[in-house]
């Protein structure tokens, strides 16, 4: 993290360095613990250190599409090159101290894809129909429907006004 922030943003990197090159102590009610393992939830340079941390490894993937927000990335493709990148990014992945949790991965498809590579096989199965990014609806369909419908509801008790979808 630190070597990658000295690479990508030099003017930060002897504050840094200064503050995480060393354990810090952690307080919990009577207790202290060593952190050892960079910035902590709710740290306000984390997302920044993870993000230049983890650039080198999202822009060296070949899907056609690869988009990564914090440690949540999607890819899209053709599967080889797409069970190809997940390979590598838990091979570097690893290197860096991150594991890939494939309870928390998903595979969006047209109804019985055939999922050759292993890994990909364990990821929950989700329909075009039913994708979503970031909470986000991905095509028409129901979940579009059902957003719509909620966001216009939530403005309708917000505002006082009626909103018809």
């Amino acid at each position: 993290m630190l070597l990658s922030i000295r690479d990508r943003l030099p003017e930060l990197y002897a504050f840094c360095l200064s503050s995480y090159s060393q354990l810090s102590f952690l307080f919990f009610g009577s207790r202290v613990i060593l952190s050892q393992d960079g910035p902590q939830q709710g740290d306000p340079l984390g997302p920044l250190l993870f993000c230049s941390t983890i650039r080198p490894l999202i822009t060296s993937l070949s899907s056609d599409l690869t988009l990564g927000y914090l440690d949540d990335l999607t890819l899209a493709g053709p599967q080889s090159v797409v069970a190809a990148d997940i390979q590598q990014v838990i091979a570097e992945g690893s290197k860096m101290g991150l594991r890939l949790n494939p309870s928390k991965c998903e595979v969006i498809s047209h109804p019985d894809p055939n999922i050759v590579d292993q890994t990909m096989s364990s990821f929950t199965f989700v329909s075009v129909a039913d994708a979503t990014l970031l909470g986000a609806p991905l095509f028409p369909g129901k979940v579009l429907d059902d957003t719509r419908l909620a966001r216009c509801g939530d403005l309708k008790r917000g505002s006082g006004q009626t909103f018809s979808a």
